[in-house]
């Protein structure tokens, strides 16, 4: 994917960023029935300086109601096993989501001849090898990583230059 994404900047950061904002709102929907909100921001490097694609988010613990009433929820622990009470969702539920909806994104972009697909890509122009070389991807764990605020008595503020400094590399 990072191969694809160097050759489809646009198209791959927005099916990211939408993919991932889809995802969280719809699993936070889901497990803790308030609207969700993020601050999200892409890094296209990994720590070795190799193309690697991925978004950062930072997502308030709590949201207004779903379910129609007018109050203000706080996220509840999720009921999974791997979980210490701090984790907004089931991460396992958004790696899930996140994996179905950008591929789904993918399969659209080049179902609507929006990916240049140029060089060693333009053998996947054909739909039955685009569609081949996806396979594998549909079954292969993603990775979808919460952090929970780094102490229990951390405030919102001391999470935002916590994450400030992880993203600047400050």
């Amino acid at each position: 994917l990072s191969s694809l994404a160097l050759g489809n900047r646009r198209e791959i950061y927005d099916l990211l960023f939408h993919s991932a904002w889809a995802s969280l709102r719809e699993v936070i929907a889901d497990e803790q029935g308030f609207e969700a909100a993020a601050a999200m921001v892409l890094h296209t490097w990994n720590q070795k300086l190799e193309p690697h694609a991925h978004v950062h988010a930072l997502v308030p613990g709590g949201g207004p109601s779903l379910r129609g009433e007018r109050r203000w929820l706080t996220s509840r622990r999720p009921r999974v096993r791997q979980c210490d009470g701090r984790y907004l969702v089931d991460a396992d539920s958004l790696r899930q989501r996140f994996r179905e909806t950008f591929l789904q994104g993918l399969r659209r972009l080049h179902a609507n001849g929006e990916l240049k697909l140029e060089d060693e890509w333009a053998a996947f122009r054909d739909d039955s090898a685009f569609v081949a070389w996806l396979k594998p991807l549909e079954t292969i764990p993603w990775v979808a990583y919460i952090e929970p605020p780094p102490t229990e008595q951390s405030r919102p503020e001391h999470v935002v230059k916590y994450l400030a400094r992880y993203l600047t590399g400050g």
